[in-house]
């Protein structure tokens, strides 16, 4: 049985910054890609730059994730956080973002974030991701809040500091 090993999986050059005016075109060709759900169809450029704009002024922070790819080091997600006495962020994977990327750049996110109380809320579907993240020492699990969202359960994830 092989050992989940972090500082094996942060080997690669993974990295995250702030959201910048720059990265609007990684968004736009996410939400080009319908890798941006939430958002209302059809809209144009400019539509799109104004309504992203208004929504991300409403976060305390917004980062961009960048991963290696084919295509070279590029964001793969944008996380938008709210900061009150904890940490509660959302993360939304551009379409080109592999799972390979998903795990390592969120193990290198929560690495790095982990001075912070950081809570993360898991459904049945994401669960096992969360749990892999956990196997890997950035996470731990809480605990279980029953038909908290939707009627669904959801786990309770916490960054773990060292």
């Amino acid at each position: 049985m092989s050992k989940f090993r972090l500082k094996k999986l942060l080997k690669r050059d993974n990295s995250f910054r702030y959201f910048a005016k720059e990265d609007m075109k990684y968004l736009w060709a996410a939400y080009k890609k319908d890798g941006l759900p939430a958002l209302p169809e059809n809209l144009n450029k400019e539509e799109f730059t104004d309504l992203v704009t208004e929504f991300l002024s409403g976060f305390s922070e917004v980062f961009i994730i960048e991963s290696p790819t084919i295509r070279g080091k590029i964001p793969v997600a944008i996380i938008t956080t709210l900061v009150t006495s904890r940490t509660e962020p959302n993360v939304d994977w551009f379409p080109w973002a592999s799972n390979r990327n998903k795990l390592e750049a969120a193990a290198y996110f929560l690495s790095k974030m982990r001075k912070r109380p950081i809570l993360i809320w898991a459904n049945k579907e994401t669960t096992p991701y969360f749990t892999r993240l956990a196997q890997y020492g950035v996470l731990r699990r809480i605990g279980k809040a029953h038909k908290f969202v939707d009627g669904q359960d959801q786990m309770i994830f916490q960054t773990r500091s060292y």
